[in-house]
């Protein structure tokens, strides 16, 4: 008995050592990722938007979340482990050899050939597993995309192909993995077999000896207990060793990043400026920039900008414009030439400016945080004032809560022109001494764009202001005009100089006064561009192979945002569960089988030790060998399908995991796709895409690590029972009853105790991306006003946060991994202790002893792993609170028609329809009443934010009218699929979004089976051919995410060939124009009017050209129509039609 309580206590002492370095290495694992994560973050910061501007943010968000995340199992488990790995063997060496030099020497052989097979095999699971981590990269960035551009993919029509392409991803993903994980489970297997024919090997040679005489039992007991101990360090490693390939895959991603050079200085810089009082000169001396792939932006240019005065910028679109401003605010450096400040080199970063770029980037924040982002100190009236200056006060006043309303990812709740004036009251707010605009104006009706206009003259005493600009009413009022053409400064002076020279700036002049005159507008037409042959537009559905985008359309159903809670509101945890296992229905034939395989594994595993036991004992006794025949059979027959069961349980459930993962990711998108797009209203981007990747990715352990484990361990603990019983019933109620707290009380104490972190811990993780895609894509804009330390501060505190919740769980699952295994040996002493009373009774034979010590010892195989199980529960059920809660939000309108096809288009009207949205009373569209039958063109009008674009998405359904209603061809509208109404209409948005991929992808979501002769067509229509043809690979040249790579012109051009490709019978075009020089826009709408023949045309904006050609022109104001009639009857009333025409062209008429 004292030997016993000796056992005890190296029991209790194993446990808490054990707990103490499972502690120990996952602290030091978190330590080291938050670390890693802070590090990459700021190298990120310091690379600066040039770089940026050619990733993907979502496969960045990925890296830096689970990308980073996936090293744990590398400084968690495997580093530690290689430690164990190195010392446990020698030490039982040490104690084995003195006792059995035979056995020893089956150890020194056998051991070397775990690595070595490890390495081995491991070495071709590691290329597999790179080529995996690339697809995964691209597979993250491509839902980001997806999710960001969803509401682009519903306006062309084809939003729920995606769902075919989104499993198609998902397969070539789970195909790739299960090819790495065969590999990975034959090098399991391999370790496995080893390790379990070694064990057998000693166990049958300990026997024979044992059998001869030559050797006593004790030693022999003991060289058997030890025998597994001594390889399962090794075994583990190799499992390790696997484990940890996806995190050595994103690590040699990470330190690929943080080894390319940076400017942590210029980053410094920007970090550091401090707005000077006084407005420099600026100087640039023989200036050229190319980009990295060749291309040239600008060639030896020079030009001053005066100090205190105001320069326009014009030129063509493409021509360098935007590449002079990026040059100024530091993000780009000259490849030659200089840039004087006050007649000393400009060092970027250096130079203290506010800007407007041509998409200023808003942040998923109150009005008032957006506008003071250049000086967080300000007070309410400095906003206020600012704002006034932007022409923004009055329509800040009417939202729901003035400047503390919530206005969404990016300014998602607001229209363009309010979005657009937000950003210039931030400008306006910093007072800088430079200020840059940079297309500022282009969202704006004319007469907002003429009070910005005279706002900019008044602060342009104390600044000087660079204004670049297409409208050359704003041109006109500069002190210096430059005009700018492929690169090269073509002529530079006075607006009234330079329209009397008869140059490129006159012909500009004349293009954008001839367009007042529409009624000549024929003029303009190209000769060389043929129309299309006239057609329906339906086109056959295609896969794009590489699509990843962002979209973002103020086209809510709901404005009000609403957040989730991870403590509030939360679904029961038993109906999440009953859910979940709702989604395995279709798989319950694999998920048997794979229950079935493990059962068997642990059979074996408990058959293996106990046949083993029984051959020592019972050879101990030196009976004949024929008598240990059928136990040494059953030694070679338990050793070898072990492995094999092993092998097929986890080849199994991996590929169901998968399977499961795909359908998920499916389900989840086609339910995403019928909530956008007012889902972008209540969820950030990357929230969504936290959830549909992360969030969902972590339900794919569901299966292996939740739901399989216990019911393998119910089913191995009733076969443990009843062999139990077979000896004696109360050794049987002994076992079950540690094997129940094991498996039942430690891991509902662990599940109680770590789903109250679980929620944080997923949350803080979303927290964290959101946090990350916003100073990855807002970057530009954070580094100009000096924020990037304020949002960097923030990164650091969320990443913190989330370590903080992770290291909560700590302590809980390292209690839970261990105690579980000093569970299992406690019951073994326990079943040993009871075992040797029942001996002292004459109830038990000496040969059972042994055989129901180890066998209790290894029935828990399939218990020890149930506290981690529970564990993760926690989190998989908080990942799938966060699912559910966008999925049973209100769906979007239901399609009520099956029909794939749409019928010619013959008529739209519009009856009385009113809308206002759910909550709100600051907006109101009132008895909305026209028709847009066919052949008619019909142009809306009117003050941003009047309700025109709300009109386009009642149109397209993406909201339903509270009163009134939608016709088309005489029937409602909603009788209609709204995918092929969509599909069939041509639709040019005024936020023009391009996915992450080719030219020639992003014209085909239009018409997958164009042609490339059509493709030529749209593009030649959409002055787009000479640019593509300037391009080093053409239609196949990457224009970056959101088309960023291109000019705001260029991307517009973009946009409207990709709407003709469709040839569609009803051309719909928001702003389709705004980007546009007066040259491009010329030949452009010439082209469109002409395309229109035959066709409706329905024109919204804010540009007072082209009205002449139009049967009917509505003007909207405040949510109701209050005039309509054609162009001279309008400017004959004198009325606000009138007024908008007056401030459009009182500089150029």
């Amino acid at each position: 008995m004292p030997s016993l309580a000796w056992l005890l206590l190296l029991i209790l002492l194993r446990t808490a050592l054990a707990w103490g370095g499972q502690v120990a290495s996952n602290r030091l694992s978190l330590e080291i990722k938050t670390s890693l994560r802070l590090r990459l973050y700021d190298h990120l910061n310091a690379l600066g938007p040039a770089w940026l501007r050619r990733e993907s943010a979502g496969d960045l968000a990925h890296l830096l979340t689970e990308g980073i995340e996936a090293l744990d199992a590398y400084f968690s488990q495997y580093l530690p482990q290689l430690f164990l790995a190195l010392c446990a063997p020698l030490i039982i060496l040490a104690f084995v050899f003195p006792i059995d030099a035979l056995t020893g020497l089956v150890y020194l052989l056998t051991a070397p050939l775990i690595p070595f097979f490890m390495v081995l095999i491991g070495n071709r699971a590691n290329q597999l597993t790179q080529r995996q981590w690339r697809l995964l990269s691209r597979l993250s960035a491509y839902f980001l995309d997806v999710i960001q551009g969803l509401t682009t993919l519903k306006t062309l029509g084809y939003a729920q192909e995606q769902a075919a392409n989104l499993r198609a991803a998902d397969d070539r993903y789970r195909q790739t993995t299960m090819g790495i994980l065969r590999v990975s489970f034959l090098s399991a297997f391999a370790l496995e077999m080893l390790s379990t024919l070694s064990t057998a090997i000693v166990a049958v040679a300990i026997g024979l000896r044992l059998l001869a005489g030559k050797m006593s039992f004790e030693p022999a007991f003991f060289i058997l207990v030890i025998t597994p101990e001594f390889y399962l360090p090794l075994r583990t490693l190799g499992m390790r060793f696997h484990a940890s390939m996806a995190g050595n895959s994103a690590a040699a991603r990470i330190y690929s990043l943080l080894n390319i050079p940076a400017a942590s200085e210029t980053a410094q810089r920007f970090k550091a400026q401090s707005a000077s009082s006084e407005p420099p000169e600026i100087l640039f001396e023989e200036v050229t920039f190319r980009y990295p792939d060749g291309r040239g932006s600008l060639d030896g240019i020079s030009f001053k900008l005066p100090k205190g005065k105001v320069t326009a910028l014009v030129g063509p679109s493409g021509a360098g414009k935007s590449t002079i401003a990026g040059l100024l605010l530091g993000f780009m450096t000259p490849t030659s030439g200089r840039i004087l400040v006050d007649g000393k080199p400009m060092q970027p970063g250096e130079l203290a400016c506010a800007w407007v770029p041509q998409m200023p980037f808003l942040f998923q924040d109150t009005v008032r945080a957006n506008i003071s982002l250049g000086h967080p100190e300000a007070s309410l009236e400095q906003v206020r004032a600012a704002a006034r200056l932007a022409n923004a006060d009055a329509f800040i006043q009417a939202l729901p809560a003035g400047y503390d309303t919530p206005i969404g990812e990016r300014g998602l709740r607001l229209s363009s022109g309010q979005a657009q004036r937000i950003a210039l009251a931030r400008a306006f707010l910093r007072d800088a001494p430079l200020l840059i605009l940079d297309e500022a104006a282009s969202s704006l009706d004319p007469e907002s764009e003429q009070l910005i206009r005279d706002a900019v003259h008044r602060i342009s005493a104390r600044r000087t202001v660079l204004v670049i600009a297409h409208r050359l009413n704003t041109a006109a009022q500069a002190d210096q005009v430059i005009v700018l053409e492929a690169g090269r400064i073509v002529e530079q002076g006075k607006h009234e100089a330079l329209t009397a020279s008869g140059g490129v700036y006159a012909r500009m002049t004349k293009g954008e006064i001839f367009l007042q005159s529409p009624a000549d507008v024929s003029s303009w037409r190209s000769a060389n561009v043929s129309p299309p042959t006239p057609g329906e537009g339906n086109r056959s559905p295609a896969t794009l192979n590489s699509l990843s985008g962002a979209e973002g359309e103020p086209t809510p159903s709901s404005r009000r945002s609403t957040s989730v809670s991870p403590l509030t509101g939360e679904k029961g945890n038993f109906a999440i569960l009953i859910r979940l296992l709702g989604l395995l229905t279709p798989f319950s034939r694999w998920i048997a089988l794979s229950i079935l395989a493990g059962c068997l594994t642990v059979i074996c595993s408990v058959g293996l030790m106990s046949a083993s036991a029984y051959i020592i004992s019972y050879a101990a006794l030196q009976p004949s060998i024929a008598e240990l025949q059928v136990a040494i059979v059953g030694v070679r027959f338990f050793g070898i399908s072990r492995g094999v069961f092993r092998y097929l349980e986890r080849l199994i459930s991996h590929e169901t995991t998968f399977r499961t993962l795909a359908n998920l990711r499916a389900w989840f998108y086609t339910r995403l796709e019928r909530l956008a797009p007012s889902v972008a209203l209540k969820y950030h981007s990357a929230d969504i895409f936290t959830r549909i990747y992360a969030d969902l990715t972590s339900l794919e352990s569901f299966f292996v690590r939740s739901l399989a484990p216990p019911l393998v361990a119910v089913l191995s603990a009733l076969a443990a029972g009843v062999l139990m019983s077979l000896f004696a019933p109360s050794l049987a109620t002994i076992l079950l009853g540690f094997q129940a707290i094991a498996g039942i009380i430690l891991p509902f104490t662990v599940f109680s105790i770590g789903n109250r972190h679980a929620a944080q811990v997923v949350y803080s993780r979303a927290e964290t991306s959101r946090l990350i895609v916003d100073g990855i894509q807002g970057m530009p804009d954070l580094r100009v006003f000096c924020q990037t330390g304020e949002h960097l501060k923030k990164v650091n505190k969320a990443i913190h946060r989330w370590q903080a919740f992770q290291k909560r769980g700590i302590w809980t699952l390292a209690a839970g991994q261990t105690l579980g295994s000093g569970l299992a040996y406690l019951g073994m002493w326990a079943v040993l202790a009871q075992a040797i009373m029942l001996l002292d009774q004459g109830q038990l034979q000496p040969l059972a002893l042994g055989v129901v010590a180890l066998a209790a010892l290894t029935s828990f195989e399939a218990v020890i792993p149930l506290s981690e199980s529970a564990q993760q529960l926690g989190n998989h059920l908080a990942g799938a609170r966060r699912l559910f809660d966008i999925i049973d939000s209100q769906p979007q309108p239901q399609i009520a028609a099956p029909s794939r096809e749409a019928p010619e288009h013959k008529e739209i009207r519009f009856k009385a329809v009113s809308f206002h949205y759910p909550g709100e009373t600051s907006f109101r569209l009132e008895a909305i009443d026209f028709s847009l039958p066919a052949g008619k063109r019909l142009a809306i009008v009117g003050p941003s934010g009047s309700g025109k674009t709300t009109l386009l998405n009642l149109l397209l359904r993406f909201c339903e009218p509270s009163g009134g209603e939608i016709l088309f061809n005489g029937q409602k509208l909603d009788s209609f699929s709204a995918e092929a109404l969509r599909r069939s209409w041509g639709i040019v948005w005024q936020q023009t979004y391009l996915f992450n991929t080719t030219l020639r992808e992003n014209l085909l979501l239009a018409a997958p089976s164009a042609s490339q002769s059509e493709i030529e067509l749209a593009c030649a229509q959409a002055q787009l051919a000479d640019f593509v043809a300037s391009l080093p690979q053409g239609y196949d040249t990457l224009i970056g995410e959101g088309g960023l790579l291109l000019s705001g012109g260029e991307r517009q051009r973009l946009a409207i060939a990709r709407a003709l490709l469709k040839n569609p019978r009803l051309l719909i075009l928001d702003e389709p124009t705004a980007n546009l020089d007066p040259l491009t826009e010329a030949a452009i709408l010439a082209m469109l009017l002409r395309l229109s023949e035959g066709r409706s045309l329905l024109l919204i904006t804010h540009r007072l050209v082209g009205m002449d050609a139009f049967d009917e022109i509505l003007v909207i104001k405040s949510g109701s129509i209050v005039e309509r009639g054609k162009h001279g009857e309008l400017l004959a009333l004198g009325g606000n039609y009138s007024q908008l025409w007056e401030a459009q062209n009182q500089f150029l008429l």
